[in-house]
C-alpha cells in the first residue's frame, strides 16, 4: 500500500458538514447571531435544529431556543440575508538598521 493511500484512509470525513444535508438558508452559520448582530459565525452542528425539513446550526442553546420560538423572525423574508464586512488596513513598516 502507498502512502497517499494510508493517508485517505486515515482522513476523517465529519458527518454533520456532509454535502447531502440540507442546511437552512444561512448554510451552517447562527440564524439568530446573524439577525441578531449582522455576525456570520459558524453554528455547532451539536447544537442543530430542523425547521421545513432543512437543518439549522446554532452557536449555543440559547440562541437554538430563540430561534425554535420565532423560526420566521431569524430567516430572510425576500431577499439574502445583510451582512455587515469589516476590513481592516494594516501598515507595514520596515526599519533599516
Amino acid at each position: 500500500m502507498c502512502c497517499l493511500c494510508w493517508l485517505c484512509q486515515q482522513e476523517e470525513v465529519d458527518p454533520n458538514r456532509s454535502p447531502k444535508k440540507q442546511l437552512g438558508d444561512t448554510n451552517f452559520y447562527c440564524p439568530v447571531l446573524l439577525t441578531e448582530k449582522g455576525v456570520l459565525w459558524p453554528g455547532d452542528p451539536e447544537c442543530s435544529a430542523k425547521f421545513r425539513e432543512k437543518i439549522y446550526y446554532f452557536a449555543d442553546d440559547i440562541a437554538r431556543e430563540k430561534f425554535l420560538a420565532t423560526p420566521e423572525a431569524f430567516l430572510p423574508k425576500d431577499r439574502p440575508p445583510v451582512v455587515s464586512c469589516f476590513f481592516l488596513h494594516f501598515c507595514c513598516m520596515f526599519v533599516y538598521i
